[in-house]
């Protein structure tokens, strides 16, 4: 009888290392019976922003019901997403043990958080209260240093409020693309500076605040220039790092002051409007750009990415042509097979028929035609003055082939371009002078044919 009792008892079940657990029957066992250390080991084959998002995942109810003021404490990481959030970043083959100082190891990796980690993919569908909950659950208004927003195309900066007031937080990437993309985004984004410049404005006015590098959305610096909360905001910015009197990490000279530039241009004018100076992107090292390393700057300006970077962190080259730099990291010049520079795919044309590239400053470049719906083009040296037989007007500085120059003209012949006209004429004149034979040879075959009836 005893032994049927037992047999009738339900079977349970006990994870090494665990007493803490609740034993269950089999069949009603959960994910969230698994140990801390089961969900700390698989933290650490993920990237930081999926492991933030494991981290959520396990701590209900999701995202969108956590609370969206920074000091509300109604939702809050479970056991289990803390120990993933401060899960060794060793292998996890390694014969290690957790400690006590695993959690101080476990917050120093949280000082830099990229969303270029995961698939872009994935990064644009992450909402506003997907990000807010990763910042929470990893304590980033304490404890994060450096934030990328790559690829999170989908927000719209409320997600970002428990950085308020962050006097840790020392750069912040707000562009959405990645180090080496272009910062045109389309379509575009849907980051407002309404909600997120006063979060900045609140990092910038604290106390001690260590923030040091601001990325700015390229939309941000092209829409509405009217002076009003991006400017009010780049001047201020511009007036704490000033305060802060950062000098060159080369000449050691004071950064900021008397070249006009500021720190951030805040020149309504001026297309570089809103992006930072004197700051290296990846390191955010400061340099004057003045200062020279083995003969080129220490601090080179990518067209591009528009980012400054330092030698030691991305080489630049510069195109013979238009002279911008271009780090290596978002393109490689093109050697042109007239002059033999090297240009950047800007101030390069390749020839669909000869397959020959040409720059924009030799002779024989480029030539397309201006027509409507005409879409021939080739380069000088493949004109044969027949189907290959676009132009450029001496006078009008019209690129057309003969039959739209033709067209073109035909509108208004009597003020028609001058240059054209003698284009035309060059082209005509043969043809005039085959019509004129064709004309004699059909008058003589006709003549004879009547002779002949």
């Amino acid at each position: 009888h005893s032994n049927q009792q037992r047999q009738q008892q339900p079977t349970t079940m006990e994870f090494p290392g665990s007493n803490k657990r609740r034993r269950r029957h089999p069949e009603s066992l959960h994910i969230n019976d698994l140990p801390d250390i089961v969900f700390a080991d698989v933290a650490d084959f993920l990237p930081k922003p999926s492991r933030a998002i494991f981290a959520v995942a396990m701590t209900a109810p999701p995202s969108p019901s956590w609370p969206r003021e920074p000091n509300d404490l109604r939702r809050q990481p479970t056991a289990a997403s803390k120990a993933i959030i401060v899960s060794l970043s060793s292998s996890p083959q390694s014969n290690r043990t957790r400690t006590c100082g695993s959690e101080q190891r476990g917050d120093l990796q949280w000082e830099t958080l990229d969303f270029a980690d995961i698939e872009k993919s994935l990064a644009s569908k992450l909402s506003d209260d997907d990000v807010r909950a990763m910042l929470v659950c990893i304590d980033a208004r304490k404890k994060l240093k450096k934030l990328k927003l790559t690829g999170c195309v989908n927000i719209s900066g409320f997600g970002l409020e428990s950085l308020r007031g962050s006097i840790a937080l020392e750069h912040i990437d707000l562009s959405l693309v990645g180090k080496h993309e272009s910062p045109t985004i389309e379509p575009e984004p849907l980051l407002l500076k309404e909600t997120v410049v006063p979060i900045l404005d609140s990092v910038v006015g604290a106390e001690s605040n260590s923030l040091r590098y601001v990325q700015l959305p390229k939309k941000w610096r092209d829409e509405n220039r009217d002076g009003s909360m991006l400017t009010a905001f780049i001047e201020r910015y511009n007036q704490i790092l000033q305060s802060h009197r950062l000098t060159c990490s080369k000449c050691n000279c004071n950064l900021g002051e008397g070249d006009g530039r500021g720190w951030m241009n805040n020149d309504l004018h001026c297309q570089w409007y809103g992006l930072q100076n004197y700051t290296c992107y990846q390191c955010t090292k400061n340099y004057c750009y003045d200062c020279e390393y083995e003969g080129h700057q220490c601090l080179n300006w990518c067209l591009i990415c528009q980012k400054d970077f330092c030698a030691d962190c991305a080489s630049t080259n510069e195109c013979a042509c238009c002279s911008n730099g271009i780090c290596k990291g978002c393109e490689k010049l093109k050697v042109c097979d007239c002059c033999d520079r090297f240009c950047c795919e800007s101030c390069l044309y390749m020839c669909g028929y000869c397959n020959h590239s040409r720059c924009i400053e030799c002779p024989t470049y480029h030539y397309q035609c201006n027509g409507n719906d005409c879409n021939k083009e080739h380069c000088g040296d493949c004109f044969n003055g027949d189907d290959l037989d676009v132009s450029c007007c001496g006078v009008c500085d019209e690129s057309l082939c003969t039959n739209c120059r033709i067209v073109a003209c035909g509108e208004d012949w009597d003020n028609a371009c001058s240059g054209c006209a003698k284009l035309i004429a060059v082209k005509v004149a043969p043809l005039r002078r085959e019509n004129e034979i064709l004309r004699r040879v059909i008058d003589e075959m006709k003549e004879n044919y009547e002779q002949e009836g």
